[in-house]
């Protein structure tokens, strides 16, 4: 069953608001746009910025991750570590030779093999989809359905542990040196760095074990992927519709990198690609549908009585 186009009629017929149950839990689906603001940025946002118990979460063991955890000081120590460490943009600007450098590396090219399977197969509704309902039944049923989702956490944690564990002793040295060690190294700082230095002071300031930190790998490799992708795609067969637009930006690229290759820094100059891609992700946007939300506790939204859980 396709979700979107029968939210669409939904809206259609009842307006911005709708409920469905789907499996053992009603879900609330805002269309309208001061609903949602008023619901997750207005005065009720952190009674909604909790998240509801995923299969994942329930059957895989996928907890303390950004997109799963309740809001909270864990959620807030690992959003703030994510956003101040590594997304800020002069630690993006730092990664750069080692994006260039290790994109084609058969470890990074083994775990890009890896997250796609794991990202196609989680987001299949008639794969892990079909234990939202009657899981204590499901799970049984379709035993065969859950040991391939096993096997897939169980070939992430394969491949990237030996690189995790390669981090942690190159941080070992570094303590015991007192400075940078002489080992060659791409970089000095990487995401799996801070979070080898996390703790979490509500589990008695405890480190994040492994699993953690491969679940956390895992989701900052793929969170963005299917919007990123589902983007360009529509970018692309929008440039290739309008030869005017492919001309002006053939101009700026060659304006500002003449035969050179195009870098990261060269691309934040090009105003023009700038606003194409904008005006790309305004007619097509990626992603339809936000992360869920649970309500911390009972709420209205627009009318609708929202139960806290």
């Amino acid at each position: 069953l396709e979700l979107e186009p029968l939210l669409l009629r939904l809206f259609k017929r009842y307006g911005p608001i709708v409920t469905l149950r789907i499996g053992s839990s009603p879900f609330i689906f805002v269309a309208g746009r001061h609903l949602a603001h008023a619901a997750l940025v207005g005065a009720g946002g952190v009674t909604l910025a909790n998240r509801p118990l995923g299969v994942s979460n329930t059957l895989l063991g996928v907890n303390n991750i950004i997109t799963r955890t309740d809001y909270g000081p864990v959620w807030r120590l690992l959003r703030r570590n994510l956003v101040g460490e590594t997304l800020h943009p002069s630690r993006v600007r730092q990664f750069a030779p080692a994006r260039a450098r290790r994109l084609d590396d058969p470890a990074v090219r083994a775990i890009e093999d890896a997250e796609r399977a794991w990202l196609v197969y989680i987001s299949s509704p008639t794969q892990i989809g079909v234990f939202f309902f009657l899981l204590s039944i499901t799970k049984h049923v379709f035993r065969g359905r859950l040991e391939t989702a096993r096997a897939l956490r169980r070939r992430q944690k394969e491949l990237f542990m030996p690189l995790i564990n390669a981090r942690r002793e190159y941080k070992r040295q570094v303590e015991e040196e007192g400075q940078t060690t002489t080992r060659e190294t791409t970089f000095q700082h990487s995401y799996v760095d801070t979070l080898l230095d996390t703790k979490l002071p509500e589990v008695g300031n405890r480190p994040l074990t492994d699993d953690e930190i491969v679940a956390l790998c895992s989701e900052f490799l793929s969170a963005g992927t299917r919007t990123t992708s589902t983007a360009l795609q529509w970018i692309m067969a929008e440039v290739v519709k309008n030869p005017a637009v492919q001309e002006r930006l053939q101009a700026e690229i060659e304006a500002t990198c003449g035969d050179d290759e195009v870098s990261e820094e060269a691309v934040q100059g090009m105003a023009y690609l700038e606003a194409v891609i904008l005006e790309g992700l305004r007619k097509h946007p990626p992603g339809h549908f936000v992360l869920p939300h649970k309500a911390a506790e009972d709420t209205e939204i627009g009318g609708r009585d929202g139960q806290g859980r």
